[in-house]
Parts: structure tokens; sequence; C-alpha cells
């Protein structure tokens, strides 16, 4: 039985989501298309920098991403109290870097000046809206794939469907759950075959990660004669120290209402990716370095079911996902019994 977007997620209430949009027919129009010949690397590089974009104007954190050659994936957590605590004039301010105010009000497309200004902030019907759309996944998520069809349309000289249909969205509904899709995004492009690592996976949150990090002990130590900037950066004018300032610190992320962070650290994160990447392109399945299983247990997951759940996180889950008694939760506030994945849930993760 399918169910509504609203059955997962909550208007005006935090939550953490997976989020895929896919190109129609599946289509690789993002990347080289080995039928054509043609090569849409380019367009992977207008999502991820929009969505880098977009995560510092929508009441949105970006916990992980990435864009491979014909979809997307991202992790996010939307905080609508973020939203509530915004004057007025920061809300007009950051919605005119999403749609023009000045159309919006006058019809043509001005800058904002201080007599726009002043006349946004006397329709306090469009501020409470607008208010409400930056804290809407839906929103961020269209801010991100009409642009896009539009400018890929406009350079294949065509129209129609760029998107297949409305983009995937699964509830994450405890730490657990956010780890483990974390993992299973970062590592996409190894699990695909497109990189051998997480430091060369290309337009990935983990890549973002490492490099900065990595910039930061070279900082401290000077003496790093390992480190090197990426060949693909596109972060020449930035210190790549900075270069994962857009995504939301390891250690500050969190699932709910709470404000404390959840119990991993980034260099603990970064070996996680490492160690498990390592073990998907050799091929050895179930083969986890015991050095990992203090922090997979501390995180509720099962050690020797980890690779599994960073192999099939995406298609073992629908809408919501975590341990049994989070998912019970979950449906009970629909009115159903439960939703797709409770086998799956009992596989990879601890009571």
């Amino acid at each position: 039985m399918p169910y509504s977007r609203k059955s997962i997620v909550y208007p005006g209430f935090p939550g953490v989501y997976h989020c895929i949009s896919r190109c129609v027919r599946r289509a690789w129009l993002c990347g080289k298309d080995l039928l054509t010949k043609k090569d849409y690397e380019h367009r992977r590089q207008w999502i991820y920098q929009r969505i880098q974009e977009l995560s510092k104007i929508f009441a949105i954190e970006v916990f992980a991403c990435s864009v491979l050659n014909n979809h997307y994936h991202i992790v996010l957590r939307v905080d609508p109290e973020e939203a509530t605590n915004w004057s007025d004039e920061e809300v007009v301010r950051r919605w005119d870097q999403v749609y023009s105010v000045s159309k919006a009000l006058t019809g043509m497309s001005d800058e904002l000046d201080e007599k726009i200004m002043r006349m946004a902030l006397e329709r306090s019907d469009l501020i409470n809206e607008w208010r409400a759309r930056l804290s809407s996944i839906s929103w961020f998520m269209k801010q991100i794939n009409e642009p896009l069809a539009r400018s890929a349309n406009k350079e294949d000289g065509c129209k129609g469907r760029f998107w297949e249909g409305r983009f995937k969205c699964q509830h994450l509904v405890d730490e657990s759950a956010v780890l483990a899709c974390m993992a299973y995004v970062d590592l996409n492009p190894i699990r695909a075959g497109l990189a051998d690592s997480p430091e060369e996976s290309d337009l990935t949150s983990a890549q973002d990660r490492i490099y900065a990090f990595q910039a930061q002990e070279h900082c401290k130590t000077e003496t790093n004669s390992t480190w090197q900037r990426p060949k693909n950066s596109d972060t020449s004018s930035e210190p790549m120290k900075n270069r994962a300032d857009w995504l939301t610190p390891v250690e500050s992320i969190r699932v709910g209402l709470e404000q404390r962070g959840w119990l991993l650290t980034l260099e603990e994160y970064l070996t996680i990716l490492d160690e498990t990447g390592r073990c998907m392109k050799d091929g050895k399945r179930g083969a986890i370095p015991q050095g990992l299983a203090p922090i997979l247990s501390r995180m509720k997951l099962r050690q020797e079911n980890w690779l599994l759940a960073t192999q099939h996180f995406g298609n073992r889950f629908y809408r919501i996902s975590g341990r049994i008694e989070r998912m019970a939760e979950a449906a009970k506030k629909v009115g159903q019994k439960w939703f797709q994945g409770k086998s799956f849930s009992k596989e990879v993760f601890l009571n």
C-alpha cells in the first residue's frame, strides 16, 4: 500500500530525511552517455554547487550528499525552528536569493532596495509563506531540480521532463539509520565502481570532509608533505580547510529536538568510510575490521551486517528507516502497523 509524503514528513517539526532524484528513464543526462558518447559531467557540478548554495539559504542542514551520473542523494535535516528565529527582514533577504522579491511585489525584476524591502515587510502574509517554504524539503528539492532541468533542456535545445517524477524520500528516525544512510550515500561512487576510495569520490560530501580534515591537520603540523589539493577542486579561491563548511559538522549531527550531537567524531566517521570502502572494493563481504566494532556497537549497528546496510540501505527500506521500536512509533502516528523494511531493520540494527 503506498503512503503519501505527508505520512512521513511532518510540517513544522524537525526531521532527518534521505532524498533521491533520478533522471527521466534513468538516462545518463548528468554523466558520460556510453550510447551517444556525449559528456554531461558538468551537469553533476551544477547540481552539487546548487545544493551548497541552497544549504546556506534554507533552514536545512546537509549531512551527506553524492551526485552520480543519472541521480543524486542527499541526507538532510529540516529545522523549522531555525526559520522561526529569523527576523522578517532576514526572511525577505533569503527568499530574494531564491526568487525575486521585487518581481513578486511589483512584477519587475529589480534589485532588493530599501523601497522594495519596506513593501515586503508590510506583507506579513507573504513573509509567513516564505518562512514556511524556506524550511520545506519540497521547496528545497524543487530549487535544485527546476533550474537544472531548464538549463539542461536549453543546452540540448529540447523540451520535456528531465527528472523522473517527484523525488524519493525516506525518513531516518534515529541515529543508527542516519549513520548507515550517510555511509550508504558517501560510498555510492565506490559501490558503483566509479571510484576506488572515498577521497577519490568526486562530488561527494565524503571527499569534502576528508580534504578539509587533511588540510586542517596540515595547517596544524605543517609537515604533511603527502597532502595535495584534489585535481577536480573548484575551491582554489578558498582555503581547502573550509571546503566542508557547508556541511553539518559530524559532531553536531542530531536527529530530533535534542540539542546534543551524536556519539561520533569526524575521525571515527572517516575511519568507517575508509575501512568500509576498502571492504567494498575488495569484495570482502562481512570482513569488517575489528577496530570498527566498538564504534558500530555504540551506534547500535550490527557489525556482521554492516556491509549489508551500506550496500542495500536505499532499496531495503521504503518510507521509514531505523530501529524496530522507532519504526513502530512512526507507523503508529499514521495509523499503520508497520512500514516496509521491518526484517531488514532487525538484520542491521541493534535494539
